[in-house]
């Protein structure tokens, strides 16, 4: 089985963060991603899953853009293969839960299912309901007993997903988060959460996005794998469209990093 992965979109306009990485960087290239389509709908073809790992859009000043965002960006990434929809913080800026869940088509934005043969869960680590910036990233303790009681329902092996890492990556070099507070990176209750998959025995492998650049981490035995922005810059002013390719075979798993261009 293949699983391609694809985070840190964020489809809509191009955002320059100048006090963080400098005059000439731009770190999120929104209105490009269509130019892309038929590139990245050609590389998903040659997978069986995709997933998309959240911060689809890039947030405007209504709810009724960022709806307007998310479809368009949906329909980009819709190319016949089964895709599921992590959530990430800019997708909950101006959205709700619910106004999520009504456009993915899931009860709720964490929810788990069966595919290839092996089991999925996708995860929600964002804010309380109705917070915003600088308030903390958190797992709930709602999320976190319904995780544990997925993981004991199932008897296949688990691969798992979530927008944010769920460990303390070393972000001292990284332009937008070396100079953040850690719960606005790692979510609170990441530690429990990492607990729950340690215990269940299952989880192969946990995918994240967010930081923007990939990492890797083993956690006692489990293997955390964060995966590159599609819209990060390159270094020479153009987007890196950077996504992974996951290939799941007897229970081994490998991870490719590429790029379209």
């Amino acid at each position: 089985m293949k699983i391609f992965l694809i985070t840190d979109i964020h489809y809509g306009l191009n955002t320059n963060y100048k006090a963080r990485g400098g005059p000439d960087h731009v770190n999120q290239y929104g209105e490009l991603v269509s130019d892309f389509k038929n590139k990245i709908q050609h590389s998903m073809n040659e997978c069986d899953l995709i997933i998309n790992m959240g911060d689809l859009i890039h947030q405007t000043k209504s709810k009724e853009e960022d709806v307007i965002l998310y479809k368009e960006a949906i329909e980009i990434l819709s190319g016949g293969k089964p895709i599921k929809h992590v959530i990430g913080n800019h997708d909950l800026v101006n959205l709700n839960r619910n106004d999520i869940t009504k456009i993915i088509g899931e009860d709720k934005i964490y929810y788990s299912f069966d595919f290839g043969g092996y089991h999925h869960v996708v995860i929600d680590g964002n804010r309380e309901e109705g917070k915003v910036s600088p308030e903390p990233f958190l797992f709930s303790d709602d999320q976190i007993n319904w995780l544990e009681d997925d993981l004991n329902k199932t008897s296949l092996k688990t691969v798992v997903y979530c927008h944010f890492p769920i460990y303390e990556q070393d972000v001292s070099k990284n332009i937008y988060f070396k100079e953040a507070a850690r719960e606005r990176i790692t979510p609170l209750k990441s530690e429990k959460i990492r607990n729950v998959f340690e215990k269940s025995g299952k989880v192969l492998a946990v995918f994240n996005g967010h930081t923007h650049f990939k990492d890797h981490e083993n956690i006692n035995g489990v293997d955390y794998f964060t995966v590159g922005s599609f819209s990060e810059n390159d270094g020479a002013d153009r987007p890196t469209t950077e996504y992974a390719v996951v290939t799941i075979d007897n229970d081994k798993l490998q991870i490719a990093h590429k790029r379209l261009i």
